[in-house]
């Protein structure tokens, strides 16, 4: 079976920007456009990564927790004044 990882990519980009849209929302915030592409490349990056099976922490629990606390924290993250 033959995989295209720039397809690996896009589908990621776009669910992952979804899901972190929805859950801006949800919790009633105006999120940035900008952030949220942002988070939602680094989650899919992270697709890619685990896909070409670089490395086997990738496939690691605790890093996929931690990557999704991150994702959220940079796409949520108020600006201080």
């Amino acid at each position: 079976m033959t995989i295209y990882i720039d397809i690996v990519f896009v589908e990621n980009l776009c669910m992952n920007y979804i899901i972190l849209f929805a859950t801006g929302i949800v919790y009633k915030t105006k999120p940035n456009i900008l952030r949220l592409l942002l988070a939602s490349c680094i989650g899919a990056i992270y697709a890619m990564a685990s896909y070409l099976q670089i490395l086997e922490i990738y496939s690691n629990l605790l890093l996929k927790i931690l990557l999704s606390i991150g994702m959220v924290y940079l796409a949520f993250t108020p600006k201080t004044r």
